[in-house]
């Protein structure tokens, strides 16, 4: 049930949106063309020739909206972020909708008219997003929206379980309390709430209450009555709500899946698949091939000086680890002395001493990774995820550090979650895996472009590879 309600919500949200963006298609319309506040000197368009484009709005924004999850509502995200984030949404949705426009249509679209209907989309999105929370708010306020609800059960697994529905006010779930199979707990405090009755209690409590949700976080001391409180329930108006600490074990995407009718958690499984992993190509595509005609004569100058500062070779040619464990070759600016690893591979060291002078600029500004855009073009490597590491180290990493090797689950990145962080080549392995684990749990493509912009923007002076 609740499933059905957050789907109903983000349905009228999309709705919302596109109703929204076409107004605003119409607005920058009217303020290009037909105010007279922006003068022109050539023919007006027709308004029916740039409201044929409008067609294409509910796909192209159905794409964004789902690819940056703007239908994630969390009280934890920043009103900053979420600006951010609805900012790079129009902008995004503009370049998608003129692209779209002209493959469909042979539409183009006047350079200013574009830029005014993504100022005047972010603003209206935005305001329409704090609207409509407003509206929810209101909605639970007045209690037409709200269902009551308990936990059986005050393990932690119960508490997470209560702990999520209060960080969810947009659920509609108004939590009457715990319900334990010790009677001598009832009327104890637990986690902001309470213990209300004993599992013997539980039915006259759905009854009395009008309980329209019964959460069972599955545990050992509850097996031996689960299946009695299932066939009492089942005879009430409630909805039940089964929820097992098998959870605990998902690595990466944990999921349950249906195998020919029968429930199967994946606890190991990369999120990039299917549309998703095809919507990160296509960004990672992009961005490389404009990326590395942008940068060329950055690093065309780069090549010179270092040819003309140290002898042996411009470029560096390295062995990586890469997806799932396929081995590639990464491409580097050489910012060493040629002779380097004449001992062995050697962990990053903080100063290194086999660091040219030049090499440290290099380095410092990241300006020795951009040749690795071209193992992104070729689909070796990703814009961002975890840095590829030395299959040297991998062997002895996978050794000493639990699950070290689920971070090749997805492509290597140039730059990443960690990166941002401040971990740099030269900090611990297991600090580093931790951010990237947390990078893949929590991937969506919104991810990817705060990392680059915080790469761009906030860490360009800051090496963390």
């Amino acid at each position: 049930m609740l499933t059905k309600k957050v789907q109903f919500w983000r349905n009228i949200l999309f709705l919302l949106d596109c109703v929204m963006l076409a107004w605003c298609w119409f607005l920058a319309f009217q303020l290009r063309f037909e105010s007279g506040w922006i003068s022109m000197d050539y023919r007006a368009p027709e308004l029916a020739e740039y409201m044929r484009g409008l067609w294409l709005v509910p796909p192209v924004w159905f794409a964004v909206f789902s690819s940056l999850r703007l239908s994630k509502t969390r009280r934890s995200v920043s009103r900053k972020s979420e600006v951010l984030q609805v900012f790079v949404a129009g902008g995004l949705f503009t370049l998608l909708l003129t692209s779209a426009s002209w493959l469909a249509f042979k539409l183009s679209y006047s350079r200013l008219f574009l830029a005014t209907f993504w100022l005047m989309s972010s603003a209206g999105l935005m305001g329409l997003r704090i609207g409509f929370r407003e509206l929810i708010r209101q909605l639970r306020r007045s209690g037409w929206t709200a269902r009551n609800a308990v936990v059986l059960g005050t393990d932690q697994l119960a508490r997470d379980v209560q702990r999520r529905l209060r960080e969810h006010p947009e659920l509609g779930v108004r939590f009457l309390g715990f319900v334990t199979v010790h009677p001598e707990e009832v009327g104890r405090p637990l986690a902001e709430s309470s213990v209300v009755a004993s599992v013997e209690e539980l039915t006259a409590l759905v009854r009395r209450e009008r309980v329209d949700e019964v959460f069972v976080a599955q545990s050992a001391e509850l097996e031996p009555c689960l299946d009695g409180v299932l066939h009492e329930l089942g005879d009430e108006l409630v909805d039940i709500n089964l929820i097992s600490d098998l959870c605990k074990h998902a690595m990466l995407g944990g999921r349950v899946e249906d195998f020919e009718g029968m429930p199967v958690l994946a606890v190991s499984r990369s999120p990039m698949v299917g549309w998703a992993m095809v919507g990160k190509r296509a960004f990672d595509f992009t961005l490389a091939g404009v990326g590395l005609v942008v940068t060329a004569p950055v690093v065309l100058v780069a090549a010179v000086l270092v040819k003309l500062t140290s002898r042996g070779p411009v470029f560096y040619a390295q062995e990586r680890f890469g997806l799932d464990g396929e081995r590639f070759i990464i491409h580097k600016l050489r910012t060493m002395v040629t002779d380097a690893e004449k001992d062995g591979p050697v962990w990053g060291l903080a100063n290194d001493p086999r660091v040219t002078p030049l090499g440290r600029g290099l380095r410092k500004t990241s300006i020795d990774e951009l040749p690795q855009l071209w193992n992104v073009l070729k689909g070796e490597m990703s814009l961002v995820g975890p840095r590829p590491a030395q299959p040297v180290f991998v062997e002895r990493f996978k050794e000493n550090i639990p699950r070290y090797m689920q971070r090749h689950r997805v492509k290597p990145g140039l730059t990443g979650w960690a990166q941002i962080h401040g971990q740099r080549g030269e900090g611990p392995a297991d600090e580093r895996l931790k951010y990237d684990l947390f990078y893949i749990r929590n991937w969506s493509m919104w991810l990817d472009v705060r990392i680059i912009w915080v790469t761009v923007w906030g860490g360009f002076l800051q090496r963390g590879a």
